[in-house]
């Protein structure tokens, strides 16, 4: 076990700032020692897919008034809300707001509870 390897002109700055004991048990049962770093920059398209998830709202956290594109239906009642004309990419308006809320879709007036709203999800548009 020689100075040699870990002397201050040949030794990374790591290898530097571990005590003697972990030199030596580093000398016995190690081969080699391998740190690496991984980052991960994040390209301009995944930055607007997360502000875009970030914008996304549930019927019923809507205001009454607000338009939005139903991007994903997301519950048990999924079937049954398609079936009723709630379908990706529809446009709803939120008329009323309460127990059960009043919004309008392809020119229907619809009641729903706030358990089916809250499986609509949608972005509101301006």
């Amino acid at each position: 076990m020689g100075k040699h390897l870990f002397s201050h002109s040949s030794s990374p700055p790591c290898v530097r700032l571990i005590s003697w004991r972990a030199k030596i048990f580093l000398l016995r049962y190690c081969n080699s020692i391998s740190i690496s770093y991984h980052f991960v920059v994040p390209t301009p398209q995944t930055i607007a897919q997360t502000l875009q998830q970030d914008s996304l709202i549930s019927l019923e956290q809507a205001k009454v008034g607000c338009e939005f594109h139903i991007r994903f239906l997301n519950g048990p009642a999924c079937e049954r809300l398609r079936q009723m004309g709630f379908c990706e990419s529809m446009r709803v308006k939120k008329i009323t707001d309460g127990r059960n809320m009043l919004c309008t879709v392809c020119g229907t007036k619809m009641a729903l509870s706030r358990e089916l709203a809250h499986q609509i999800i949608g972005q509101a548009t301006a």
